[in-house]
């Protein structure tokens, strides 16, 4: 046995004293590029023992090789070449076509047939013959501090280098590996640029830049499960807990823009992990669409967040795998395979990947998605209050205004999100610099305060005040009443909505009050206009669903979902009975407002002035 130099030394370690040792020899020795000295020594730690000596004693054998990712396919498979001799290769490169199986079983007979070795580098669409005849199976690892060390020290002729850490450049691609370790200049020099590249490459995505947990404003019981995690992923990475006792995996939900991919990313740099990004819509852009296709992205998705533990996997538009139960015949044998499949990755999460989905629809996920054990916390993101609001907007502002208030700002933002946030401070930046000025607190009111005819925002004003004033006599909580759009989405009141123990006089208040916008306008104008569209469509849906699912109207018989509901008005009897509880509601409605006219008028007066007023105002405005 002849023993290395050092721990970092690859140079006959074997303790046979056969002819594997010469092969090793030719194999390894000798002087080399770098991309063939370090594949090669890929390839040897990845060949078991008994290969090798088949190889050396130029015995044939059919064996598949599989490369650790596409950047080292060439590298690996020249490497083969140098190793198995005679040999025929086939070709299997990932995204590629290759043979079929046809030609893959003639390059088989052949094999045999001449007492060659078959060598296959990949394992993409391989035939049943070529894998039932396969000898060994070998996958490439991707270097090690071992493997790149020992090609530092052959490239430059180094006698004595410090041990790398086993994971050192792990995380590298073989390019950018490669690229650092260049003739010419020294040792020392390839390991200061290769230590640096490897630090960067373990940094999370986005780490160098942009806000972490602490800096956001919102987000709720969200934030702190976050905190939570990052706590529990120093101690895991410190060994001092085990995965298994940490809540590693979540559900964002809430409406369009409310930031929900956001907060991932300030997640992953606030826990100092990578963020893997993934999602149905951007693998069918990625892929054919194809079963196959799906599951493999899927599977890959998966794997490389488990490379990059501990880490953030992030699938965005979780609402994309649909409930098995909602679906036809014809189309849930295919989703039922993905979402099986999900589930399963799921159940095998690796240590130290915590899982994160966002969806708008949380109503809409499959129940074993959220069960127990999988994705079992939900967390609802809502817009920002207006002292959360400042915050973000200070955030994105950065060193600039920093002795301006921003309370006004934050005031007419109400009810955006901290994406729309970014976008009116993005918006505003670009005025000023088209303009070759500094940025202004104007800059941020004009981009929030869009300007309306008099007489449309007369009609608006009182229309969101009669929402308000019925929302506030009937006992309802208002957060705030807007003038202004919010995320392409029409001016409004938001109030808290019936939930889940909704009764029959809970959900005819909630219609009066989506009725008392048109009755506003009837009573101060002398006629409604085409904005109480969204609000009656809401309206006969609610009062829909009371008589067709929920079992409060007239009637047991339960006739379809809430969202369905809506959908049983093409029955004439059933559009008849929704009609006369509508009727009988605006009558209610009427009631309420009439005497309440002076309110609705002193309200729509303040909001015309301050476009939007909080909760607060609104009932200091109505109070007796």
């Amino acid at each position: 046995m002849i023993e290395a130099s050092d721990a970092n030394d690859l140079l006959i370690v074997d303790d046979e004293n056969d002819f594997q040792i010469p092969l090793k020899q030719s194999f390894l020795k000798g002087r080399l590029q770098v991309e063939e000295r370090l594949a090669r020594l890929m390839l040897w730690e990845a060949c078991p023992k008994a290969l090798r000596l088949r190889v050396a004693a130029r015995k044939p054998v059919v064996v598949i090789i599989e490369p650790p990712d596409d950047d080292w396919y060439n590298a690996i498979l020249t490497a083969a070449r140098a190793l198995v001799r005679p040999a025929q290769f086939l070709l299997c490169e990932s995204g590629k076509k290759s043979k079929g199986d046809f030609f893959q079983d003639a390059a088989l007979r052949t094999s045999v047939e001449t007492a060659q070795s078959l060598v296959i580098i990949g394992r993409e669409s391989l035939s049943p013959a070529v894998q039932a005849s396969a000898d060994f199976n070998v996958r490439v690892s991707r270097p090690d501090g071992k493997l790149i060390a020992h090609t530092i020290k052959e490239t430059f002729g180094t006698k004595r280098l410090q041990p790398l850490p086993k994971e050192f450049g792990a995380k590298l691609t073989a390019s950018i590996l490669l690229g650092a370790i260049r003739r010419g200049e020294s040792a020392a020099r390839a390991i200061s640029r290769l230590t640096e590249l490897d630090r960067k490459s373990r940094l999370p995505t986005n780490a160098l830049a942009g806000p972490r947990l602490e800096d956001l404003g919102g987000y709720g019981d969200a934030k702190e499960w976050g905190f939570n995690l990052a706590t529990d992923i120093a101690a895991y990475r410190q060994g001092a807990l085990n995965w298994q006792a940490v809540s590693s995996a979540a559900v964002l939900f809430g409406e369009p823009g409310t930031g929900k991919t956001y907060f991932a990313a300030a997640l992953a740099r606030t826990c100092g992990v990578p963020l893997v990004v993934t999602g149905l819509g951007e693998i069918f852009n990625q892929c054919n669409g194809y079963l196959e296709g799906v599951v493999k992205a899927l599977s890959a998705a998966f794997n490389e967040a488990a490379e990059k533990s501990p880490s953030i996997l992030f699938f965005d538009e979780l609402d994309s795998i649909p409930d098995r139960k909602s679906l036809e015949p014809r189309a849930r044998e295919w989703w039922t395979t993905i979402v099986n499949h999900v589930l399963k990755l799921i159940d095998n999460r690796a240590d130290g990947v915590a899982l994160l989905g966002a969806t708008n629809l949380i109503d809409r996920l499959d129940g074993a998605l959220v069960r127990p054990g999988r994705l079992e916390r939900q967390f609802e993101i809502v817009p920002p209050s207006a002292e959360e609001l400042e915050k973000v907007f200070r955030v994105h502002l950065g060193d600039r205004l920093v002795n301006d208030d921003l309370k006004s700002v934050a005031q007419l933002a109400i009810g955006s999100s901290g994406a729309r946030a970014a976008m009116i401070v993005k918006s505003a930046l670009a005025v000023a610099r088209r303009q070759g000025r500094e940025l202004a607190i104007d800059d941020l009111v004009a981009e929030l305060a869009e300007g309306l005819p008099p007489d449309l925002l007369e009609r608006i004003c009182i229309h969101e005040a009669g929402h308000a004033v019925a929302a506030i006599a009937l006992g309802w909580a208002v957060d705030h009443v807007s003038t202004l759009g919010k995320s392409g989405k029409l001016p409004g009141v938001c109030v808290e909505g019936p939930g889940k123990g909704a009764t029959r006089r809970s959900l005819d208040d909630h219609v009066v009050m989506l009725l008392a916008g048109r009755r506003a306008e009837l009573l101060l104008l002398g006629e409604a206009s085409a904005g109480a569209q969204l609000d009656l469509r809401a309206a006969t849906r609610l009062v829909a669903a009371a008589h067709f699912s929920l079992g409060l109207g007239d009637q047991l018989t339960y006739l379809g979902d809430i969202a369905d509901a809506e959908n049983l008005l093409i029955d004439r009897g059933a559009a008849k009975a929704v009609e006369a509880a509508l009727q009988e509601l605006d009558r209610r409605c009427d009631e309420l407002l009439e005497p309440r006219q002076s309110q609705i008028r002193v309200v729509a007066d303040r909001l015309r002035e301050a476009r939007v007023l909080s909760g607060d105002a609104v009932r200091q405005l109505v109070a007796p």
